[in-house]
């Protein structure tokens, strides 16, 4: 976690927000966006002393990922249709263009 502060640490991973946000990442489906960064926020807090050298404040975040069931079909390309047609929203061409106008702006 970019936060060098302890305290301030201790105040982020004390919040059921944190623990809500990492609980995202045991979601059956997520935008793809919120999930990137849920995922680097979930790195950020299992790296952090206070998550690694306590296994019952550990757990209450560990527990939020479900074990982490539903990122696992991500490694073999299983869920990644589904989570393409998700992220398309972000490529979405305008369907107002008109031939030539692949971006939907005038020239």
């Amino acid at each position: 976690m970019q936060c060098d502060n302890r305290e301030d640490r201790q105040k982020i991973l004390g919040t059921e927000v944190a623990t809500d946000l990492v609980a995202i990442m045991g979601h059956a489906e997520t935008d793809p966006i919120l999930l990137t960064a849920v995922c680097t926020f979930a790195l950020d807090v299992f790296e952090t002393d206070e998550v690694k050298d306590d296994a019952i404040f550990c757990d209450r975040f560990y527990q939020g990922t479900k074990s982490m069931v539903e990122l696992m079909p991500y490694l073999g390309f299983y869920k990644y249709p589904g989570l393409m047609e998700r992220c398309a929203k972000y490529h979405a061409v305008d369907d107002g263009a008109e031939e030539g106008e692949a971006d939907g702006l005038p020239e």
